[in-house]
């Protein structure tokens, strides 16, 4: 699901992006939004996407293509906060 938003939200106008997140949030049970240390930029996760709480999953940023490393934790009132990094390059090739 993360590779459909990575190729589609590139280039998509606003409106176009509402839908997809509209339509991805339909599918999933939720949508965890998190933000790029490198550029900023708001992306998205599937809450069916996170795999293993407080192991490192992988991704790019959809704005400026950065690997990010997203570490899932368990949060206040049974939430999930994802903290957020540029995934280190020893890290990538393990």
């Amino acid at each position: 699901m993360e590779m459909l938003l990575n190729s589609t939200a590139r280039g998509a106008d606003p409106a176009s992006l509402a839908a997809l997140y509209q339509g991805i949030a339909m599918q999933s049970s939720s949508l965890h939004e998190y933000m790029c240390p490198q550029c900023g930029y708001i992306n998205a996760i599937a809450g069916s996407e996170i795999c293993n709480m407080y192991l490192a999953q992988y991704a790019n940023c959809y704005s400026c293509d950065t690997k990010l490393e997203i570490v899932p934790a368990d949060g206040m009132n049974e939430m999930i906060n994802l903290v957020i990094s540029e995934a280190d390059e020893e890290a990538l090739f393990r």
